[in-house]
């Protein structure tokens, strides 16, 4: 429970970060990024590797150098790599695979909603957009390659199944058929 915990906190703050960048706070986007950076550090630390920071640190530089130069294409691109390479440190940290997974339409939520706070939304949307108004796809650059990643965009629909995924991992904790790395390593 504790890695979720985690999680949403540092998904409430991952969107923050980008609520406060699209609101133009400077201020404000720096200090979230160094609560990401805070948090992460201690978590890591307790759980796992300090090494597992290295990448981590590269990612937010990036992050901070889009911001700074005001790269918005960039930045779904960055979010992905991001979010990725938290869930292979909470991977490597002992955290439930089916927990992260099952949760996941939750944790968007949780970033999600900071963001339409600082853009003026309602904090959940029946037509949550993002840089596609419809909110059916985010675009992602790579390179000069743009690529339309589907969504769903019913902020509603994805409180709901956020709150039935963690259900559903609620049941498989239960009944013992929840599992992380170590698990799975063990069973070799």
């Amino acid at each position: 429970m504790l890695h979720l915990i985690f999680l949403l906190i540092f998904k409430i703050i991952e969107g923050s970060k980008n609520g406060a960048y699209y609101d133009k706070n400077t201020v404000e986007r720096n200090v979230y990024m160094m609560w990401l950076l805070l948090l992460t550090i201690a978590y890591t630390i307790a759980f796992t590797n300090p090494l597992f920071l290295i990448p981590f640190v590269l990612v937010m530089v990036w992050q901070y150098y889009i911001f700074e130069n005001h790269l918005g294409k960039q930045i779904h691109l960055s979010e992905n790599v991001l979010s990725t390479y938290t869930r292979v440190i909470m991977v490597f940290s002992g955290a439930s695979i089916p927990m992260m997974v099952l949760t996941t339409t939750l944790q968007m939520v949780a970033f999600k909603v900071p963001i339409n706070y600082y853009i003026g939304r309602n904090l959940i949307e029946k037509v949550d957009g993002t840089n596609d108004d419809s909110g059916k796809t985010y675009n992602v650059w790579i390179g000069k390659y743009e690529i339309h990643v589907p969504r769903i965009s019913n902020g509603y629909t994805q409180l709901y199944l956020g709150i039935l995924g963690l259900l559903a991992w609620g049941i498989l904790k239960h009944y013992g058929l929840d599992f992380t790395l170590d698990t799975i390593l063990e069973s070799f």
